[in-house]
């Protein structure tokens, strides 16, 4: 038997473990009133959370189904996003993740559009968190944790060699991970489970429970006599001594990592209540049962101090929001009450530009048709002259021919006169002789 099957009740491991969970084949169906039908299951690589992915699988929840053109796994976008937008000085920060990615998502659910409960499960998605969140209204969460003494163990057993420097870097990722979890999960109880993985496997009836309360999924009768799931408190387990008290001894030197399971503990839906450590006398127990209470009761005050927190800024939040909406619609009247005047006018200018336009037609007929007739009269008067013109050469001409002849009637008048003035004279001349 190997160190981890003697350690925390772990009397089997994982493959047989598994086995004994998902014998529970009770069928789970979305409760109408308030349901999350999509699931992300969020939890450390080395606390064991995939058993809690695969336990709602084997009742009702179906896995994400890569997208069908590109085949890219939901576990591959979380790798794309982090891969493109991750840096080490935003390691403990939520990604903000831009829009034009919108699409791998809405791909992802357009793949798994005809199953009506289905989720996934990714370690890496702890900074992906409000994205997922963003992007659908019905995204249910499932935190997974482990207690240190699990996590510790798994750490010994994957690593080829065990160095305190590189134990210290596992132990600032776990606290950083923990409390980015932690973060999240205050500000969206209403749609997230917390949930420790060896209670999980303890109780899968609880967990079940839980999942209904709070993502809305309802299992139907459950096939009890499946379920051969022993709880560890009925069983004695074989620990190693020597291994335990170094695990121990491990956890005893960094505080803050007990803090932060502590933490997790008093704020979990479905905490660890199984806590195995090295025999100690009665005495000893009695004070850290009294030591853990008192934590625990430090650490619901707190917790009652971040909820009124987060009411209050909730509340302020949303008489913000309430202000800047009242804003938005007074603007939004203001600027429809200009659209509509901009449109009057607009209408007004559009109609007295029909108007123009036919009126500018009408002067370019008038127009045609004036030039037209000034032509035509100018013509006329042009052949008018030309006749004028003509008369007044030929009354000019007669005129010239009248003159000649009274020029020379003038002359015969006057040598007539003359001759009968001479025969007058010559007449007169004999009477008198």
């Amino acid at each position: 038997m190997s160190n981890k099957g003697k350690i925390m009740g772990n009397t089997k491991n994982k493959k047989v473990k598994n086995k004994s969970i998902i014998k529970s084949k009770d069928l789970i169906q979305l409760n109408k009133n308030k349901s999350y039908k999509k699931t992300l299951i969020v939890g450390h690589s080395l606390s064991d959370f995939e058993v809690v992915t695969e336990l709602l699988s084997n009742n009702g929840m179906e896995l994400a189904s890569p997208l069908k053109k590109e085949g890219i796994t939901a576990v591959g976008i979380s790798d794309i996003l982090e891969n493109t937008y991750i840096t080490d000085a935003n390691r403990e920060k939520q990604l903000n993740i831009d829009p034009v990615w919108d699409g791998l998502a809405l791909d992802l659910f357009m793949s798994n559009r005809k199953h009506e409960w289905w989720g996934w499960s990714d370690e890496r998605a702890i900074l992906l968190l409000d994205y997922w969140k963003s992007i659908d209204a019905k995204m249910g969460f499932v935190f997974a944790y482990a207690t240190p003494q699990k996590f510790i163990l798994n750490f010994i057993e994957e690593s080829e060699t065990f160095s305190k420097k590189s134990f210290k870097k596992a132990v600032d990722e776990w606290c950083s991970y923990h409390r980015t979890l932690l973060h999240f999960y205050y500000r969206n109880m209403d749609r997230s489970l917390l949930v420790n993985t060896q209670q999980v496997e303890v109780d899968s009836s609880q967990y079940l429970q839980q999942i209904n309360k709070q993502l809305g999924v309802k299992r139907s009768k459950m096939q009890k006599k499946n379920l051969h799931i022993k709880p560890y408190a009925k069983k004695e387990p074989k620990t190693d001594a020597v291994l335990s008290c170094f695990i121990e001894e491990l956890v005893q030197e960094y505080p803050m990592m007990i803090d932060l399971f502590e933490e997790l503990q008093a704020v979990a839906n479905l905490p660890y209540k199984l806590v195995q450590t090295v025999q100690r006398n009665p005495i000893e127990n009695i004070k850290s049962l009294v030591k853990q209470q008192e934590k625990q009761s430090v650490l619901k005050t707190k917790l009652k101090s971040r909820k009124k927190h987060y009411k209050s800024t909730l509340k302020k939040v949303v008489q913000k929001n309430t202000t800047l909406i009242n804003e938005w619609n007074l603007k939004q009247t203001s600027l429809e009450d200009e659209k509509n005047a901009l449109s009057s006018n607009l209408q007004k200018y559009e109609n007295a530009l029909k108007e123009a336009k036919k009126e500018t037609k009408v002067l370019q007929q008038s127009k045609a048709y004036t030039e037209k007739e000034l032509s035509t009269e100018n013509d006329l008067l042009l052949t008018q002259l030309h006749l004028v013109q003509e008369e007044l050469e030929t009354f000019y001409l007669e005129n010239s021919s009248v003159k000649k002849r009274l020029l020379t009637l003038e002359d015969e008048k006057e040598k007539a006169v003359q001759d009968t003035i001479k025969t007058v004279n010559e007449l007169t001349f004999k009477q008198t002789n």
